[in-house]
């Protein structure tokens, strides 16, 4: 009898131990899917939020290093987002090396990609200057972390991403205003437009983007021309 029940507790303690695995086990997966719940919460309400936490840029000079975060700890980082979020409109006269054409790129990124039943276009001179932008906002999503990529699944093909979930699509396009003209796009980012011999054209058929409680976003690097026209006289 003394046997047995010495059997029976090292038993006992042994399922004890058991559960208590388990329990922990459960406490920390719980505790990791509270912090994806947190973190989603965060990115999906502003884009400065998932600047922050999940957005990684290509740097094609650096050897070592090619990934490096966005650098959101700039203040003109910052206020350029904000500003993008707040306002329908937004012209930029940028230098070079400042990470301009990546910012707005990500910011219409995270509208595209949280947001379902978007149309934006990402215009350049040439389509295939638009679809080197198109490729930058490919290369922020597939360096995102995973659960995100597998609650909004995307493709890319040449001048587009196509979000299947939310039925959102970025294309690249060249200059001119017939591409902008046929569609409503939920927003349109131009990119070096003043040196688009066709500006103003894409500006005037941008007007119902507008209208409708879109976004237009232009930069350039200095140039003289109806750009320089926009903004001097804004």
């Amino acid at each position: 009898m003394v046997s047995d029940g010495a059997t029976l507790k090292k038993s006992s303690t042994r399922e004890r131990r058991l559960k208590s695995k388990t329990s922990i086990r459960s406490l920390k997966l719980s505790s990791e899917e509270i912090a994806i719940k947190e973190s989603f919460i965060r990115v999906v309400s502003h884009p400065l939020y998932w600047l922050y936490e999940m957005v990684w840029t290509k740097d094609e000079h650096d050897p070592y290093l090619s990934k490096k975060k966005f650098p959101t700890h700039k203040e003109y980082i910052q206020e350029l987002c904000r500003l993008w979020y707040d306002e329908n409109l937004l012209l930029v006269a940028k230098s070079r090396q400042m990470l301009i054409t990546w910012l707005f790129s990500a910011c219409f990124l995270w509208d595209t990609q949280f947001k379902q039943n978007r149309l934006v276009f990402f215009q350049s001179k040439k389509e295939e200057d638009a679809d080197r932008i198109v490729q930058r906002a490919w290369f922020i999503y597939e360096n995102q972390p995973e659960w995100i990529r597998k609650l909004f699944p995307a493709v890319y093909s040449y001048c587009h991403i196509k979000f299947t979930n939310g039925k959102s699509e970025i294309w690249g396009i060249p200059q001119g205003g017939d591409q902008i003209r046929s569609h409503t796009a939920s927003g349109i980012f131009s990119d070096e437009m003043a040196f688009q011999d066709e500006a103003e054209k894409a500006y005037t058929a941008a007007k119902p983007t507008l209208i409708g409680g879109g976004k237009f976003v232009g930069v350039s690097t200095a140039n003289p021309g109806f750009f320089q026209y926009l903004i001097n006289n804004r």
